[in-house]
């Protein structure tokens, strides 16, 4: 975009100094103005799409790992606190 706005000024620049090859920034200028026109939004949204699509696969695989980390988290904290309380269970009976 940088380079399509300052085109013109470049043509100016290069007929003031005398170099003779206006043809170049020309074209240069119709062809940036060419690939304007061939827009095409259908395919602007597609990538676009293709992007979002993309990121919210990577946001629910990180989500997907995140869960199951504290799943098993959860299962370990199960696995001591049952066997701790088995334990004290026991002995309390045993001091009564």
């Amino acid at each position: 975009m940088i380079l399509f706005r300052k085109i013109p000024a470049l043509v100016e620049i290069s007929s003031g100094v005398g170099i003779s090859q206006p043809n170049v920034f020309s074209k240069l200028k119709n062809g940036a103005v060419n690939q304007v026109k061939s827009f095409s939004f259908n395919n602007f949204l597609q990538k676009l799409l293709l992007r979002i699509k993309i990121l919210t696969l990577k946001t629910e695989n990180k989500t997907g790992v995140w869960i199951e980390k504290l799943r098993q988290k959860t299962k370990e904290e199960e696995k001591t606190c049952d066997k701790g309380s088995s334990d004290n269970y026991w002995e309390q009976l045993k001091k009564k």
